[in-house]
């Protein structure tokens, strides 16, 4: 598999397959270095993950991000940015519960594997991810940054 800007050519076979194994998959492969670095499951690279890539993508993500307050959350005071923060704040929070930590420090991890986690990326040709292939390797690190 690689992006179409790595392969050899560009078909749209080769086009679909990256697109489709990567639509909306940023936190999931941003996720799947953790776990191949780290030894996270699945479960606590989401809970890291997912609250820093919502504040991240707040305002390219924020109607959907509004939706989620409202019919999730119900979160419907406020101003758009507050309703945001407090989805993304109960989500966080609801990982916690469960007893899912939501901070690499959580799991005694400082930050300092994140130049590598970032190269893994790009060895897996992992640097346009998201549905909209906007998640580049300066957007993961500034994901990886803000789930410290």
């Amino acid at each position: 598999m690689c992006a179409p800007t790595s392969c050899g050519g560009d078909s749209g076979a080769e086009r679909f397959d990256w697109r489709w194994r990567t639509a909306g998959l940023g936190n999931a492969y941003a996720g799947h270095e953790l776990t191949a670095m780290h030894g996270l499951d699945h479960a606590q690279t989401l809970a890291i993950v997912l609250p820093a890539l919502w504040n991240e993508k707040r305002d390219t993500k924020r109607a959907k991000l509004l939706q989620y307050a409202e019919r999730i959350w119900n979160i419907t005071e406020g101003s758009d940015d507050e309703r945001i923060d407090a989805a993304i704040a109960a989500t966080r929070n609801f990982f916690e519960q469960l007893g899912v930590p939501t901070h690499l420090s959580d799991y005694g991890l400082d930050g300092s594997s994140i130049p590598a986690l970032l190269k893994k990326l790009e060895e897996h040709s992992m640097t346009q991810l998201g549905e909209n292939h906007d998640i580049t390797l300066d957007v993961s690190r500034r994901i990886y940054e803000a789930a410290r």
